[in-house]
């Protein structure tokens, strides 16, 4: 479950979140697991300005609404709460899962700024961005 998007669930004693909060690239374990070669995808979209989930869209429309936005000039152009934990979160987990990629010995990062953390319905596209970057890597992974 993603923080603040789903909720955790329970098993025994323990609450469990998504394993990618704390290992988004897990290039570690595949070698303690006896891998010879470990190609490390990280899939986390590096943030990119003017990029918003649908969401955020919903939310800025709706903000229009509300009399206290026009007291600042610049509070209609600030992001909500919820976009800066979500944008945080993300560009930790990006760079996160480029260190945790470290031990790999070949790293596909796609461009996948263009996306956000909630498009899953673009699975096409970002397949198609993901054999990009493999086709790209090929020479590293021979």
């Amino acid at each position: 479950s993603v923080p603040m998007v789903m909720a955790p669930i329970m098993v025994g004693d323990r609450v469990l979140v998504d394993g990618g909060v704390v290992d988004p690239v897990p290039a570690e374990i595949t070698s303690r697991m006896g891998a010879d070669i470990t190609v490390a995808v990280n899939v986390v979209p590096r943030m990119k300005r003017g990029v918003e989930t649908t969401m955020s869209a919903w939310y800025r429309r709706a903000n229009v609404l509300n009399p206290f936005t026009y007291l600042s000039p610049d509070a209609q152009e600030m992001p909500n709460m919820f976009d800066i934990i979500m944008n945080s979160m993300q560009i930790l987990q990006y760079e996160l899962g480029n260190f945790k990629a470290i031990s790999a010995d070949v790293l596909i990062n796609p461009d996948l700024s263009d996306f956000t953390w909630i498009e899953y319905y673009r699975a096409d596209e970002l397949i198609a961005r993901g054999a990009e970057a493999a086709e790209r890597a090929l020479p590293a992974i021979h």
